[in-house]
């Protein structure tokens, strides 16, 4: 409260407290002479009517002492205090200062509670960041193998084989629930995939990804030929390996994964997108025995568009509403 209010919080009490004083004075402090001699007239009178009646004269009053004041009449009522201009006037100001004391604390608690309101907002968004699942790509990963010769039957393919699959993990605290996912890999020249083809890629539905938990999406197989159109390659040695730039094919895989965390409905639906483009191949000889004479390992570079997640997605709501079906 500031020291203007204060000073007139101070005056008005100083007022009410000079009113009820003149309220509390004795009869002879507001009683004029006229009004005295009236009652002293009238007390004689009294003495002698009952001086006739042989009834006991009323003692005379002790020095000092007053009789008391007659009756209050109408006229009294009307110079009654509370009738008078300025008391309605203070009066008036008490009930304008009230009604200005209580807005400005409807004000100030109104303030008070937005300020409360957001301050939970952040630490409710803070925990649920925290402790929310979050589903990040770890991108394109492939696996080796051997698929039998069709033409040369018991004989195994000259060639090998690969399957590519996209590797996710919730990095979050808490699972992620209510998953659809996609994953879809092709040649496509000269551009990356459309964005068609990125919404229609064949999905799937699956369940729970617990936290801090990988998790393999899709498997795509394709054999060495289709990246690499000059065959035979050279047969690489542990000192030189072969190393091919197959940009130039156009090679994709991409895809998607939607899901809920734990505080669904309160949260969104949450959406992870990859696209990447195979750049390099990369022959090495093994020598341990145990795997394929020659190990192809694949370079990715990222497309330009659909490595995001959430709402920095362009087509996060097409890709969310494929969830809710």
């Amino acid at each position: 409260m500031d020291n203007l209010t204060v000073s007139l919080f101070r005056q008005i009490i100083r007022e009410l407290r000079r009113i009820n004083k003149l309220s509390n004075l004795p009869a002879h402090d507001v009683l004029s002479p006229t009004v005295q001699t009236h009652i002293n007239s009238e007390a004689n009178k009294s003495k002698t009517n009952n001086d006739k009646s042989q009834v006991k004269p009323e003692l005379p009053p002790i020095p000092g002492t007053f009789p008391d004041a007659p009756p209050t009449t109408e006229s009294d009522k009307k110079t009654c205090t509370t009738d008078k201009p300025w008391f309605k006037l203070l009066k008036a100001g008490v009930e304008v200062i009230g009604v200005v004391a209580v807005v400005w604390y409807t004000i100030i608690a109104s303030h008070q509670h937005t300020a409360m309101v957001d301050a939970n907002k952040i630490n409710g968004d803070a925990l649920t960041s925290v402790q929310r699942a979050f589903v990040v790509s770890q991108g394109t990963r492939n696996s080796q193998f051997v698929l039998p010769d069709k033409s040369n039957p018991g004989k195994g393919n000259p060639f090998p084989s690969f399957g590519f699959f996209c590797l996710v993990e919730n990095t979050g605290a808490t699972p992620a629930r209510g998953i659809e996912q996609a994953f879809a890999g092709g040649d496509i020249s000269p551009d990356e995939p459309s964005e068609k083809q990125f919404i229609e890629a064949p999905h799937t539905k699956a369940f729970v990804i617990g936290p801090k938990s990988q998790y393999q999406i899709g498997r795509i197989v394709r054999s060495l030929p289709f990246f690499v159109s000059n065959l035979p390659l050279a047969v690489p040695t542990p000192n030189n390996p072969i190393v091919k730039d197959v940009s130039g094919h156009r090679v994709f895989f991409w895809g998607w994964i939607s899901y809920e965390d734990v505080f669904f409905p309160r949260t969104a639906i949450h959406v992870t997108e990859w696209c990447e483009m195979v750049s390099q191949l990369d022959g090495r000889a093994d020598t341990s025995g145990t795997k394929p004479k020659i190990t192809f390992d694949f370079t990715f570079q990222y497309c330009q568009r659909h490595n995001c997640v959430d709402e920095d997605c362009e087509d996060y709501a097409q890709v969310a509403a494929i969830q809710n079906r």
